[in-house]
């Protein structure tokens, strides 16, 4: 659940995920063993990569459109600063 800002009005939504998976056969074991309705859409990834950047983009086909997410990252390693967020991860 989150709160969206609309004009001076807040107001609460619901986010429903759908789980999707690039199988057949993951979809049916869900679907058998644990009551998950698993969709399996066609699929597709790509990653580009040059010295300064770094595309990842991953996308599935449903009702005839290709939907999909992408990031662009910077490919230039550094140092987490000491005691941040990043340090914590790496």
């Amino acid at each position: 659940m989150f709160v969206l800002k609309k004009g001076i009005i807040w107001k609460s939504r619901v986010v429903f995920i759908n789980e999707i998976v690039p199988k057949r056969m993951i979809t049916y074991v869900a679907r058998l063993m644990y009551s998950e309705h698993y969709h399996y859409p066609l699929m597709r990834h790509t990653i580009q990569s040059n010295d300064k950047n770094i595309l990842i983009r991953y996308e599935w086909k449903l009702a005839n459109e290709w939907n999909g997410i992408h990031v662009n990252v910077d490919a230039t390693p550094y140092w987490a600063f000491p005691n941040s967020k990043s340090s914590f991860i790496t």
